[in-house]
């Protein structure tokens, strides 16, 4: 029983070290991208629905990442919006012919 517990113990701590060496690369990498940019980072403060960022947070944590992070790399990604302006544009475009 105890070996069993041992053995539980050091597969969480290889899970773990592995999570963190992917956080570590991943702050590594965002660090030199905004040196290489020369930008600064802006604060933004957001008001959203509890079950979303509960659910913001699981993803982070599957990806294994901080939720701050996944909210940055969601921003950068094309947003619904562009998304939709992109189809609008299309259908019009279609209509016209």
């Amino acid at each position: 029983m105890t070996e069993d517990i041992g053995e539980k113990a050091i597969s969480m701590l290889k899970e773990l070290e592995i999570k963190l060496e992917k956080k570590v690369k991943q702050q590594e990498q965002n660090k030199k991208q905004s040196i290489s940019e020369g930008k600064k980072n802006s604060h933004i403060h957001l008001l959203i629905e509890t079950n979303l960022k509960e659910r913001l947070r699981e993803e982070a944590e599957k990806e294994g990442m901080f939720l701050s992070e996944l909210c940055r790399r969601k921003l950068r990604e094309s947003s619904q919006l562009d998304r939709i302006e992109r189809m609008l544009t299309t259908i019009i475009s279609r209509k016209k012919r």
